[in-house]
């Protein structure tokens, strides 16, 4: 089979059809990257929690991929509002939705105020465990209970590119 010489009007033309998609390519992926820079997929998601005079609230985070590196965490806000005084207790009930290989790296913190209200490690929590507070709460009072995951810096390259899926479910009655 004899071997065909491209004329130099084809290669001109494959060339500027390559050096066009590269730039394409290029572009998009910048655009995306400065899009998503420095977000996680939980960052804007949340909980809003109103606490009413029959004391019982209940509301579900959907968490899906998560994906935390060492050294680093990811935070979530619930926002409470309570219209009756009454010392509530708090729990969050982590269910998982899906494999989540991350889990056995993660730590669950909840704080109030700057304050650790309690601590677990995820594993623990998808495996059927549950995290429990008592807080007094005053009428018209507001606050933040944030959730954090967080990962020790000194994991092992087996959390590299792991994900976690899983509900948290907050119920808040008042005892």
């Amino acid at each position: 089979m004899a071997k065909r010489k491209l004329d130099a009007k084809t290669v001109r033309w494959m060339s500027i059809v390559v050096v066009f998609f590269l730039i394409v390519s290029l572009v998009v992926t910048i655009t995306v990257g400065l899009t998503n820079r420095g977000k996680t997929p939980q960052e804007n998601a949340g909980l809003s929690v109103t606490l009413t005079q029959d004391g019982i609230a209940k509301d579900t985070l959907h968490v899906e991929d998560l994906n935390v590196t060492p050294g680093k965490q990811v935070q979530v806000k619930a926002k409470i509002s309570c219209q009756a005084d009454g010392n509530y207790e708090f729990t969050l009930t982590f269910i998982e939705t899906a494999e989540s290989p991350l889990k056995d790296f993660l730590d669950v913190t909840v704080e109030k105020g700057g304050r650790t209200v309690a601590q677990a490690p995820l594993s623990e929590l998808l495996s059927g465990g549950t995290m429990s507070f008592r807080q007094q709460v005053f009428e018209q009072e507001s606050f933040d209970l944030i959730i954090i995951y967080s990962m020790d810096i000194d994991v092992s390259d087996e959390a590299q590119g792991a994900e976690a899926s899983f509900d948290v479910e907050l119920s808040v009655t008042n005892q």
